[in-house]
C-alpha cells in the first residue's frame, strides 16, 4: 500500500492484468490494487459520497472478476539470476497476447508478443538497465504476424542482409549472414559451434519472409510456445522463439528454435 501512496496509479481500461515487483519480489494484482486505491481515496469524502463510492467499487470489483475468468492473467513473477525476470501467465486464448512493461505505470513498452496452444506459458525478459520497480501487463489482442508483416516492404527489388544466430533445444548454435536480393537467399560466413560450414543448409538460416511463415504456422497449427519481438518500424522479428515439441525432446533438438537477428541492413524499401 505504501507503493501506491507514493505513486499515482492509473490502470488503463481493457482486458489487462498488472503486476509489480520490487527487489524483494512484492507483487500486486488488479483487485488488490483497486482495493488499496479505494481506501486511499476515502479520506476527506462526505458520508453519502463514501457510500456511493463503495457501491461503485463493488460493481467495479465484480466486473473485474467476471473479466478475469476469461482473460489472460499473469501467474508468476520471479528473478532468474540478476538480469532476467521470469513472467509466467495463462493466455486463455490461442491467439497472440502482448506482454508490456513499465517502470512508472504511465509509459508502457512492448516486451514481446506471445502465443501458446498449450496454456500456460511464460516469457523471460532480459533487463538492460537496473530498475527499482517494474510493472507488467497483458494486452489482447497482441500484435499478430500479419500485423507485423504489413509493415515489411513488399518491393520486388528489395534487398536486405542480417546476421543470424540460431539456437536449438539442445543448445547447438548456428551463426551466419543471410542476404536476400530480389527474393534470392544466399548464406555466407556460416558456422556451427564456431566452426565453418562448407555447405550450409538454407533451411537452417531463414529469411524474414520465412520467419513470418514459421511464426504464423506455429501459432495456427499448435505450439508449446511461440513468441516474437518485432522491429517497430519495419516489422521484421528482431528475436523470436518457436517450440512445437509435443512431449519429450525430439531427437536432434528439432522443432524448438531461438532466432536472433542483428546488424540489419535494408535497401530498396
Amino acid at each position: 500500500m505504501g507503493l501506491l501512496r507514493s505513486r499515482s496509479a492509473h490502470f488503463p481500461p481493457g482486458n489487462l492484468w498488472t503486476l509489480c515487483f520490487t527487489r524483494n519480489i512484492v507483487s500486486y494484482d488488479v483487485l488488490r490494487c483497486v482495493k488499496y486505491e479505494v481506501f486511499y481515496q476515502l479520506g476527506g469524502m462526505r458520508t453519502i459520497s463514501v457510500i456511493r463510492f463503495l457501491v461503485l467499487c463493488v460493481v467495479l470489483k465484480l466486473g473485474v472478476l467476471s473479466v478475469r475468468a476469461n482473460s489472460p492473467s499473469i501467474t508468476r513473477l520471479s528473478f532468474v539470476g540478476s538480469n532476467y525476470v521470469f513472467v509466467g501467465f495463462s493466455p486463455q486464448t490461442t491467439n497472440w497476447v502482448a506482454l508490456e512493461g513499465s517502470e512508472d505505470l504511465r509509459t508502457w513498452n512492448a516486451v514481446a508478443d506471445v502465443a501458446s496452444t498449450n496454456s500456460p506459458t511464460f516469457f523471460i525478459e532480459r533487463l538492460t538497465s537496473p530498475s527499482e520497480c517494474r510493472f507488467y501487463r497483458l494486452r489482447v489482442p497482441g500484435t499478430t504476424v500479419d500485423d507485423a508483416r504489413a509493415k515489411w516492404p513488399t518491393n520486388t527489388n528489395l534487398s536486405y542482409q542480417f546476421d543470424l544466430t540460431s539456437v536449438d533445444y539442445w543448445g547447438s548454435v548456428l551463426t551466419g549472414t543471410v542476404t536476400v536480393t530480389a527474393g534470392q537467399k544466399v548464406i555466407t560466413n556460416a558456422q556451427a559451434g564456431g566452426q565453418p560450414i562448407a555447405q550450409p543448409d538454407p533451411a537452417s538460416f531463414p529469411s524474414v519472409e520465412e520467419l513470418f511463415g514459421a511464426l504464423s504456422s506455429a501459432q495456427q497449427t499448435g505450439c508449446r510456445q511461440v513468441w516474437a519481438v518485432y522491429n517497430p518500424v519495419l516489422g521484421y522479428p528482431t528475436e523470436c522463439f518457436i517450440d512445437q515439441r509435443v512431449s519429450a525432446p525430439p531427437a536432434g533438438g528439432g522443432q524448438a528454435f531461438h532466432y536472433i537477428l542483428s546488424g540489419f541492413r535494408v535497401n530498396g524499401s
